[in-house]
């Protein structure tokens, strides 16, 4: 059936079924269930639910039952436009059974449910008649709360009952109860991360075990950030959904989940609030208070928030500019035009919004205090001071700005635009020019405070002349491997540009170099530590910071067209076309990786080993569809395919290449 706005309901032959419209005569009564603090960012805390057993009616919700002492419902009309919802809604997700139950000396009990989570939980519990039972969820073994997380349970005339979230949800590893009679048992308590039900998409291994802990790790931590049909920054103290955090995490989901409706979905919110006022609005704004607080005032034009659909939060163009980046990795990872010409004025009004601030054909600082950060969360970011004012940021904001202007350029040729696209494309070839001019160091071929993220965002925005940008990126390979000793040295932003920059590049030996490490800073650092999700900063015992994190989900694209060699083309969105490629890692460090991905062409797969400097490459090209295959070109060794019908197409970058259309293919040297 057919379930119309109206509450009309149609059958498959069009045949009117029913009318079900909520009006005055729909029936209220108070609920055993309410909320615990406001459920907002910094006006309380999102708190929990109450559930008070002896506030529950029996039967009330079968047809039988007498709702005469009842209210009747008050109607409401508000101004709102209504829209379909684009995206598949929140189901419960991976349960999850407790390790341990510690009974504590005060009477409390601690489950830990042995990973770190956001959903809902379900506890058994006993307790005396009108007793208040509490629970309690950390993220932090040595806290019994973080973020002010907590349910609340109101025991019944029985004495027995049972807390299961309704509507919020909690987020953490640990739950502290208090108020029993008697200890919890452990087959009593579950738990379920929550969230949007879009189907996987891909699977990978690898003979490396600290890797597949990194891509299965950043794979869980996506999960459980995506309820609502956005990626928020976290679930546990702000629920945002940050532009900047999509921009870091945009390809790893599209990479690893079906996610064409829940990224339409999420743009459509970024074109509600285009137009709406910043967390800090104008830094001319007499009000303090305007400065602090996301008022949701709406100003017109193209400004964005930094996050939707909360408009709410710090960030800057690389926030923002989400509106430019995010339907072009649509189009290239589904090959959908539409999600371009969709969002094409939303990115129009963007960029002319930019073009306000711009003065001798450079972005000049505009907005509030937490409104145009460049990079966040670099190692000792928070010792050495996040100052968005520093002229750092405006190197690193115009580059992102120069991207922006490319990237929307293209997105102008490809639905053809031709007017904007000439005129983007002009102003980011004069603006590359007098970035370079002014920030560039030729004597070390780095730029700006010649920092990683200054070279990151220099290559990311590809903002020098091309006979320079060699060198530069050997500057950026002596910064990863001599001056940081292997270690990453970037956060949430500028992580994301590197690893884009490395992965385009095909560098997966730098890529692996700062995989592989295990001491501070790294992902290894996090296992070491006890991590299960990925961290908010790359330091771990900084109070206040969260341990569920969007901020260093990168390396999960990585894993797919790096590792795994499954690359999509330039030439070919959807995938119809694509490359399959042997990373260029030693067999001491990766000697196997296997890899299927289900993409919007067909299921690709590639597995490919490495024994006794032996290689193996095993394909499978979908129907209707086409490979080119870089094999490695090791001096000494032929290449054999076991069909026949590859097509050998010359070398290139050390390898050789070979042209197959859809089937099942063996290569080995």
């Amino acid at each position: 059936p057919i379930v119309t706005a109206q509450g009309d309901i149609f059958g498959k032959r069009g045949e009117k079924l029913a009318s079900i419209i909520t009006d005055e005569s729909w029936k209220t009564h108070p609920s055993p269930n309410k909320l615990i603090g406001n459920w907002g960012f910094g006006v309380g805390g999102y708190g929990g639910e109450i559930w008070d057993a002896n506030k529950e009616i029996e039967e009330w919700n079968l047809a039988s039952y007498n709702d005469q002492s009842w209210s009747n419902a008050t109607v409401y009309n508000p101004a709102l436009k209504i829209s379909a919802q684009r995206v598949e809604p929140n189901r419960l997700s991976a349960e999850i059974k407790p390790v341990a139950i510690e009974s504590r000396p005060d009477g409390t009990y601690r489950i830990d449910m042995g990973v770190n989570f956001a959903g809902w939980t379900e506890i058994a519990v006993e307790g005396k008649p009108g007793d208040t039972i509490s629970f309690q969820f950390s993220e932090r073994q040595q806290d019994d709360m973080t973020f002010g997380l907590h349910n609340l349970y109101v025991v019944g005339p029985s004495g027995k009952g049972t807390f299961r979230n309704r509507f919020n949800y909690s987020s953490g590893r640990w739950i502290t109860v208090k108020g029993l009679t008697s200890a919890p048992a452990m087959e009593d308590i579950k738990g379920w991360m929550v969230r949007t039900d879009y189907a996987d998409a891909t699977s990978f291994t690898c003979s490396d075990p600290l890797q597949n802990w990194i891509y299965n790790t950043v794979n869980w931590t996506f999960e459980n950030l995506s309820l609502g049909g956005y990626i928020v920054d976290c679930p546990q103290r702000e629920r945002f959904g940050y532009g900047g955090d999509a921009h870091a995490t945009s390809e790893t989901g599209m990479l690893n989940y079906s996610l064409g409706a829940f990224y339409n979905k999420w743009l459509e919110d970024w074109r509600d609030v285009q137009g709406t006022e910043p967390m800090v609005g104008n830094m001319n704004d007499p009000s303090w208070a305007r400065r602090q607080e996301g008022s949701g005032r709406k100003l017109g034009g193209g400004i964005l928030p930094q996050t939707a659909p909360t408009y709410h939060g710090g960030g800057g163009p690389a926030w923002g500019g989400i509106v430019v980046t995010l339907p072009w990795f649509m189009y290239q990872y589904q090959g959908d035009l539409r999600v371009l010409e969709e969002n094409f004025e939303m990115i129009k009004g963007w960029l002319a919004f930019l073009d306000t601030h711009v003065e001798n054909n450079l972005l000049k600082r505009y907005g509030g205090q937490w409104d145009f950060l460049g990079d966040w969360l670099w190692p000792g970011a928070t010792a050495q001071g996040m100052n968005n004012y520093s002229d750092e940021n405006l190197f690193f904001n115009n580059c992102y700005w120069i991207y922006n202007l490319k990237t929307a350029a293209k997105v102008a040729e490809t639905i053809g635009r031709r007017a904007e696209a000439g005129k983007w494309k002009r102003q980011a070839e004069i603006s590359s020019q007098a970035l370079h001019d002014k920030y560039y160091h030729a004597d070390d071929h780095n730029y700006s405070d010649r920092t990683m993220r200054s070279l990151s965002a220099a290559l990311y925005g590809d903002i020098m002349p091309q006979e320079i940008r060699p060198l530069v990126m050997q500057r950026l390979e002596r910064e990863i491997l001599l001056n940081r000793n292997g270690h990453i040295d970037v956060g949430i932003t500028a992580g994301a540009m590197l690893f884009k920059v490395l992965r385009e590049e095909g560098r997966d030996d730098l890529i692996y170099a700062m995989t592989s490490q295990t001491t501070y800073p790294s992902w290894g650092f996090m296992r070491e530590n006890g991590a299960t999700t990925i961290w908010e900063m790359w330091e771990k015992d900084l109070p206040g910071h969260s341990l569920l994190h969007s901020s260093y989900l990168y390396p999960g694209a990585w894993y797919i067209d790096g590792v795994g060699g499954i690359r999509r083309r330039d030439d070919s969105p959807g995938f119809r076309k694509v490359d399959i490629r042997v990373p260029k890692l030693p067999e001491e460090k990766l000697s196997w990786a296997k890899t299927r991905f289900n993409s919007p062409a067909g299921t690709i797969e590639s597995y490919w080993k490495r024994e006794n400097g032996k290689t193996m490459l095993v394909v499978t090209v979908p129907p209707n569809c086409s490979a080119t295959v870089y094999f490695p070109d090791e001096t000494g060794r032929s290449i054999r395919e076991n069909s026949g019908l590859a097509k050998v197409a010359g070398k290139k970058n050390g390898y050789r290449l070979f042209e197959i259309s859809s089937g099942n293919y063996i290569f080995e040297n």
